[in-house]
């Protein structure tokens, strides 16, 4: 009940100060005997034609139009009642109108008054802000006089008629109460500009521009600017109107937090900060379209702004409770002042300066609001500080333990490169032994060659296999030297190929036994095909069987076969060797391991580490059958495409 009559009293204000004349204060005074108006569609028509019309409707002095292209006229007639010379001034009370020519009848001829936006400043003055026409009434005399109006934006405004005066001492009380109010948003600008280089907090410096911008606006609403700057600058200054909602917007997006709790919406307002902007670009081009276009904007950005604003009510927090009466006190004047310039609301006191009730409202608010931010902006300094000191604290601790943790490492390491170099050390005495007995073999071949030679003795076929098979071995003793670093470094080119692998096994059947010619070779083969590096596999085979014929007597039967399953397919090299212990199945796989029954063979220990790195490139692996108990049974495990 009680906010209906709040309603109530508001509506009945807003209504009751839209009279219908204004009297001139004081001991004389002439008054609005009638005022009348017409508006012009062609807005093309002389004075003549004008007075000529019978049109005229009757008009309050208080008006509101909306957004008009049309040029409006008013016929004011006036009658000095008393019995002096008065002198009243006819003054209209907005500046922000394009045009405004008062005509008046001086010794039978009508003389035209232009006052405006339009006017050169050159020809402006400190009193210029508000158009006005200084007239001149004899005792009892009436006159006609007939104001053309022409606006760019809203056309509202008041017909007043004062004392010399009154009429000054107006433009001087406005002049001064929003010269302070621009005053007071600069400085509260500038507070918050410091502050944002000293907290560096953002929404400091988006408030900050804001009320730069804001200040600006009011500038230009009140008539501060136009008596500074030509038309076309004044009109170039409404860039700040958009301007300052886009700072408020990005103020609101961090006190609200929307891109952490609300970011559908905070999208939607880097949308409308992206409109403002094409507003910002055509306000200079197209001062009216833009001003609609911005008007249409700024309901929209509010809506939105209130949505999430009381949906963040929710949260309990003092700043969004701040927020939220300050936005809505700022919301409701800007409503006010959109459905004026819309003509939707009759012009008076109250419309015209709803903005500003709402602005202090809002700024008064938004400033509590970023003192209480402020503090806990140092609150969280307090504690973040003492939150670093116990952090050094504990990172010394824990850096002590981590030195003491490297340490220990650090020698393990040591140790680790110690038993390396000794296996360095090791594999070049074996890589010397491996080459020093093909080398021997080679130059015994040659010096049994070069004797027989001498004796007539032709035994060259037998000689040069022998050469030939030991050079193969030390050609595949070089490919696991160099293949093993390789694929240790990953620096090998791996190369998958499709082919049938019995027929591959085939192929390599006359060179085992070519090199191999101390034993005897079975080959089982079942026609499958592979997915696989066949160079790889080569080697991979190669190293097996050399491992076979190393571990098992001269003379002895090396058994090769492939056997196929539904899932896998397996190559087994099977020896009748001694076999392998349990306890150097896993050994024997390593780099440069060689168990201590391998004393008396010779090897490198590069040759099953290799077996095993082309295995692990295929996905597969090999292993020591352990159920085979005639030798050493080796398995190649790979898995069927």
């Amino acid at each position: 009940m009680k906010q209906m009559r709040l309603w109530f009293w508001i509506l009945f204000l807003v209504f009751a100060t839209n009279a219908n004349a204004v009297t001139l204060s004081g001991g004389y005074g002439p008054h609005f005997m009638s005022i009348e108006s017409y508006i012009d569609p062609s807005n093309s028509l002389s004075l003549s034609e004008v007075i000529e019309n019978n049109d005229w409707q009757p008009q309050s002095n208080h008006f509101s139009l909306g957004y008009s292209n049309r040029t409006h006229w008013f016929k004011i007639e006036l009658q000095n009642i008393s019995n002096n010379v008065i002198n009243p001034i006819l003054w209209v009370s907005e500046a922000f109108l394009h045009k405004v020519v008062f005509y008046e009848q001086v010794n039978n001829q009508w003389q035209a008054f232009s006052r405006g936006l339009h006017l050169d400043v050159k020809y402006k003055d400190t009193l210029d802000t508000y158009p006005h026409l200084s007239v001149k009434l004899r005792p009892n005399e009436e006159k006609t006089i007939y104001v053309q109006l022409d606006g760019q934006l809203g056309v509202f405004a008041a017909l007043l008629i004062s004392s010399e005066k009154e009429f000054y001492a107006q433009v001087l009380k406005k002049s001064i109460l929003f010269s302070s109010m621009i005053v007071a948003l600069i400085m509260l600008s500038i507070f918050y500009l410091v502050l944002h280089i000293y907290l560096k907090e953002m929404s400091f410096i988006y408030y900050s521009l804001y009320s730069l911008s804001y200040s600006v606006w009011v500038a230009l609403y009140n008539g501060l600017v136009p008596m500074f700057f030509n038309e076309w600058i004044n009109n170039a200054l409404y860039i700040f109107m958009p301007i300052s909602f886009v700072f408020l917007i990005k103020f609101s997006q961090s006190i609200l937090d929307s891109r952490l709790y609300y970011p559908r919406g905070h999208i939607l307002l880097n949308l409308m900060i992206v409109l403002f902007v094409l507003v910002i670009v055509l306000i200079p081009v197209d001062l009216q379209t833009g001003f609609v276009l911005h008007n249409v904007l700024v309901t929209i950005t509010m809506l939105v702004l209130i949505y999430l604003s009381f949906k963040s009510l929710a949260r309990k927090e003092r700043k969004i409770n701040l927020y939220v009466v300050g936005l809505f006190a700022f919301f409701s004047g800007m409503i006010v002042l959109s459905m004026l310039y819309l003509g939707w609301l009759p012009y008076n006191v109250l419309t015209r300066n709803a903005p500003f009730p709402g602005s202090i409202i809002e700024f008064a608010f938004f400033a509590y609001l970023l003192a209480l931010k402020m503090f806990q902006i140092q609150d969280e300094k307090e504690v973040a500080n003492h939150n670093l000191v116990q952090t050094q604290t504990n990172n010394n601790l824990l850096l002590e333990r981590q030195v003491l943790a490297r340490t220990a490492q650090l020698e393990k390491m040591l140790k680790k490169q110690s038993a390396l170099v000794n296996e360095y050390s090791n594999f070049i005495s074996f890589i010397t032994h491996e080459l020093r007995n093909p080398l021997g073999i080679i130059k015994s071949q040659l010096a049994l060659l070069r004797k027989e030679s001498e004796k007539g003795i032709n035994n060259c076929q037998n000689r040069i296999n022998t050469m030939s098979m030991t050079t193969q071995r030390m050609e595949m003793l070089f490919d696991d030297w160099l293949i093993s670093d390789k694929l240790e470094n990953d620096l090998f080119s791996f190369e998958i190929q499709t082919f049938n692998l019995a027929e591959w096994l085939g192929s390599l059947e006359e060179m085992i036994k070519q090199i191999y010619s101390s034993h005897q070779f079975s080959f089982e083969k079942q026609a499958v095909t592979i997915h696989a590096d066949s160079v790889l596999l080569k080697l991979a085979l190669y190293n097996l069987v050399d491992n076979a014929v190393k571990y098992s007597p001269v003379g002895r039967k090396i058994h090769i076969k492939i056997v196929v399953t539904e899932i896998n397919i397996f190559i087994y090299v099977e020896d009748q060797g001694d076999g392998v212990a349990q306890e150097n199945v896993q050994k024997i796989f390593e780099r440069f391991v060689r168990v201590d029954s391998d004393a008396y063979i010779s090897g490198t220990g590069l040759g099953l580490f290799l077996v095993k790195k082309v295995m692990e490139l295929h996905d597969g692996t090999v292993y020591v059958d352990q159920d085979y108990n005639e030798g050493s049974r080796f398995v190649l495990c790979f898995k069927r495409a």
